[in-house]
């Protein structure tokens, strides 16, 4: 499809844009703004086609508070046809008109939900030729080798291998390793780094969060600051391009493993997405010192307990929390099924979840990507869920984040 198909198709996106934007004065129930938390909140009659350019412009500046870093200006300039309106902005309208329906699709009027929902088809029909091609370019650049990351990966795995020799056969050790990949992989990246940090799900005390980042450094999954940067950009590249690190459509083995041994262009653009983490002292601590704390918790492993713990709690634990939390990024785009009708891939699955403590309903995720809980359905389990309501109904969660009912 042609570069001017693309600017037709992007065109009539602005058009609709622009036709949604310029409607009557809203009434003063329309947009209501919480002063403390900044948080926006929708009346039960909420109709996006009641608000004015103005007031869309609130709504916009509001969701970016939701977007973390996405450019909501680059949308601000389409609806207000500014000479700001270039090709970067033309692909966060994607992005944005998926989030507005997913969250708050429910609250609007089925006219004005198949009018976004038309947005969209004729969005992604205009672009997915040069999206196509843009992978294409981007998959078939020869990438360099991340030599620290391969050579650190595959000792872990051969450390991991002398869990089968009988004589470093412990049971003490294996119930210390489930118990270290529940602290680990369950508490410190699922519910710390993952809902608490990235997406800020929930809050807690400072105290309480600085435990999760910390057990979540134990997992030794990279720079808190990295993995946190990198997450944000899977979502708002979710499937899309090379600025997603383990883009799904580019196979099973890429989006599980093989991404991390490739120094990619995801990580030139972590310092702009992590500026609310990036310089507190505590996160810069973790981000630098991940290894030296991981080298440290070995040894001390080893003179209280001797080389079986040092086997099992370290290596095999480490290599466990590690193919669980990959298995988030390469099985639930693949294996599963869908319930909501998402930019990207993703799907819900049971035994992912089972392994990551909820974290396998990743379709639900998508959808509301800022929901504490992702098992939207009762039968859907998940683990941390229930621990945000535990800490909840102690006083140590406050301003959880759920799907508008």
């Amino acid at each position: 499809m042609s570069n001017a198909f693309l600017a037709i198709g992007s065109g009539c996106v602005e058009h609709r844009l622009n036709h949604l934007a310029r409607s009557t004065q809203p009434t003063p129930q329309s947009v209501i703004i919480e002063p403390e938390t900044k948080n926006f909140v929708l009346p039960p009659k909420f109709l996006i086609s009641q608000l004015n350019r103005k007031s869309f412009s609130i709504l916009i500046q509001n969701l970016g508070e939701h977007l973390i870093f996405q450019k909501k200006h680059f949308l601000q300039s389409v609806l207000s046809g500014t000479p700001d309106s270039t090709i970067k902005c033309k692909t966060q309208i994607l992005p944005n008109l998926s989030f507005i329906l997913a969250q708050f699709g429910q609250a609007c009027t089925k006219t004005v939900r198949d009018s976004i929902q038309t947005l969209i088809r004729e969005f992604q029909s205009a672009s997915h030729q040069k999206s196509k091609k843009r992978m294409t370019i981007a998959t078939q650049e020869k990438l360099q080798y991340n030599w620290k990351h391969v050579i650190s990966l595959a000792g872990l795995h051969i450390g991991a291998l002398f869990a089968f020799l009988p004589s470093n056969f412990n049971w003490t050790a294996v119930g210390l390793t489930v118990f270290m990949h529940w602290i680990t992989g369950g508490l410190g990246i699922t519910l710390g780094w993952h809902r608490l940090l990235t997406h800020r799900s929930f809050q807690t005390p400072k105290f309480v969060e600085y435990f999760l980042a910390f057990c979540g450094a134990l997992a030794c999954q990279g720079g808190i600051i990295d993995w946190v940067g990198l997450h944000r950009l899977h979502h708002t590249n979710s499937d899309q391009n090379a600025l997603d690190p383990h883009n799904a459509q580019n196979g099973f083995w890429w989006s599980h493993l093989g991404w991390m041994l490739y120094k990619g262009p995801a990580h030139a653009e972590i310092a702009r997405c992590t500026k609310d983490i990036s310089s507190d002292p505590f996160y810069q601590f973790l981000q630098n010192y991940f290894l030296p704390i991981q080298i440290v918790f070995g040894v001390l492993l080893y003179f209280a307990a001797g080389w079986p713990f040092v086997v099992w709690v370290i290596f095999v634990r480490l290599i466990l929390v590690y193919h669980c939390t990959w298995f988030v990024n390469s099985a639930t785009h693949k294996f599963g099924y869908r319930t909501y009708e998402t930019k990207d891939s993703s799907t819900n699955c049971w035994w992912v979840a089972v392994l990551t403590y909820g974290e396998g309903w990743h379709n639900n995720h998508h959808a509301f990507q800022y929901s504490a809980r992702h098992g939207m359905k009762w039968w859907e389990i998940d683990f941390t869920w229930m621990t945000i309501q535990v800490l909840e109904a102690l006083g140590l969660a406050s301003k959880v984040k759920l799907p508008a009912k």
